[in-house]
């Protein structure tokens, strides 16, 4: 809200945040759903130095209280009411997190007992259900929206320009704030995103105590634990790209200059925080570490920071869900994917046929003849440039032919009660491609009977179903009679067909 120039500690969770949008754009494969799980695990230890930091200036409040309890009363007053309000809002995040925690299957617990990691961390839909469908993400909103006014209201009107906030829920590009943060993304996430919050929310109060403590006459409190910190603005990088962090001093006065030693080289940082990047040309994991150098009162102090990052080359995942090739007449699920590349951007299409994007990754693919196939991928880039990102060949082929069968009964000798048993036609594949979609009807047969010493029939029949006269027929048969269906005919996914004659021999 206030405007001037962002304290460190704010550049610090501005740039958790950016690299948490940058980890969303990627394809979500298990290595980013633990990457979401330990951001998640790294911002709780961030909102515990943040309650160390605030209770540290609470307990200066107290001591100021029995001194100076006219000058501090007011402003010690201001200072407990901002704790409620916080405290309220991160147990408010707390019970929403575990209410989508378990809505999802809940979390692994460790060998040592503990909850760890979601056990469906790719899940996308039930958390969605609570807070989209439900409404409780436009109750989070509202929440969070009333928890930064009124912690704001707690500090005189002149120097609200002072309290720098994250706890904002603007719609962009003609999308909500409940639909960026929650739609289409995977639980793990959301459970980052909401430990930000609260930790949004215990930095803004932490302005708010810093400028009420100031009110006292006795200046601002000094933070006296200091941490190095290296932030990748994104954790995989493509070949041919730069890998680019911040590495910045937690907590550090932003007039307190330093100096940061990196791969042999040393860099100046007046503000305490310097933009690293390095071109990307090794492929697979690499580490960068260095030290940052301070001048504290008693000489001076080195902390060390190290950091991991992956670099891939670029590629698309393209891949027939159900099988692998793709069939004529039928709607044959496609999954196509380029890591790193948000689903929006991706392009595709294929040839001799038809590709119809159903949701996110999730494709359909229509053959027109026998044959390869080509599916094309492309990746439109922020300047609007087409990238392409590879051909992959897919066997185009015509359904399985059906055979006919009577009932569930394949052509065998059965008992007449069984084979009387039995009400319809039945076309089904003539072996099975491991595909649900493919579909066959008996239209028309005829059906002949042949006794010890003579035949019936034949008798032709409109549909699958066998009719009482046929029935009536087959009830006078004995042992070795045989019922013959022939002429079979029906539909399935490439239009008419005709079947291979079956028939029944009574036992």
């Amino acid at each position: 809200m206030a405007t001037g120039k962002l304290s460190l500690r704010q550049k610090m969770i501005n740039m958790m945040y950016l690299v948490l949008l940058a980890i969303l754009a990627l394809n979500v494969s298990a290595e980013v759903l633990k990457a979401f799980y330990m951001m998640e695990v790294s911002m709780r230890k961030t909102g515990e130095n943040i309650d160390a930091k605030n209770n540290f200036v609470l307990q200066s409040f107290a001591d100021l209280m029995k001194n100076q309890p006219e000058r501090t009363k007011e402003w010690e007053a201001k200072a407990q009411q901002g704790r409620v309000i916080s405290e309220d809002f991160v147990k408010y995040i707390e019970q929403l997190k575990k209410e989508l925690a378990d809505e999802s299957g809940g979390r692994v617990v460790d060998d040592s007992g503990k909850e760890a990691e979601l056990k469906n961390s790719d899940n996308t839909e039930k958390h969605a259900n609570i807070l989209l469908n439900k409404g409780k993400a436009a109750e989070l909103k509202r929440r969070i929206n009333e928890a930064r006014d009124r912690m704001i209201a707690l500090v005189p009107q002149e120097d609200r320009k002072n309290i720098r906030t994250d706890l904002y829920t603007l719609d962009e590009n003609g999308k909500t704030w409940e639909v960026i943060n929650f739609e289409g993304v995977p639980i793990a996430a959301v459970m980052a995103t909401m430990t930000k919050l609260q930790n949004d929310c215990k930095n803004t109060y932490a302005d708010v105590l810093n400028v009420l403590y100031s009110k006292t006459g006795v200046g601002p409190v000094t933070i006296d634990v200091l941490e190095a910190h290296i932030v990748p603005k994104k954790p995989f990088v493509m070949a041919g790209d730069k890998f680019e962090a911040d590495i910045f001093l937690a907590a550090s006065d932003s007039k307190q200059a330093a100096e940061i030693v990196l791969d042999g080289q040393t860099y100046a940082a007046p503000n305490g925080m310097f933009n690293y990047s390095k071109q990307a040309t090794t492929q697979g994991e690499q580490t960068v570490k260095g030290v940052i150098k301070v001048k504290g009162r008693d000489g001076l102090k080195e902390y060390p920071f190290s950091t991991t990052y992956n670099v891939f080359s670029g590629f698309a995942a393209v891949s027939a869900d159900a099988m692998k090739v793709l069939y004529m007449g039928l709607e044959n699920p496609i999954s196509i994917s380029v890591p790193g590349v948000p689903t929006d951007r991706v392009i595709a299409t294929i040839s001799n046929g038809s590709l119809a994007k159903v949701r996110d990754n999730q494709y359909i693919a229509r053959v027109n003849a026998k044959g390869n196939v080509t599916i094309n991928i492309s990746v439109r880039n922020d300047d609007g440039s087409i990238k392409s990102f590879g051909q992959y060949v897919f066997r185009a082929k015509t359904p399985p032919p059906p055979s006919a069968q009577l009932g569930g009964l394949k052509p065998s000798t059965e008992s007449k009660g069984v084979i009387l048993a039995q009400n319809n036609l039945f076309a089904v594949p003539a072996y099975d491609i491991g595909f649900a979609g493919v579909s066959y009807k008996v239209t028309s047969y005829s059906c002949l009977i042949r006794r010890k010493n003579d035949f019936i029939g034949p008798i032709s029949i409109i549909g699958s179903a066998v009719p009482q006269n046929i029935k009536d027929q087959i009830n006078t048969l004995k042992k070795g009679d045989v019922i013959i269906f022939s002429e079979i005919k029906g539909t399935g996914p490439l239009g008419a067909n005709t079947m291979p004659d079956i028939s029944y021999t009574v036992r």
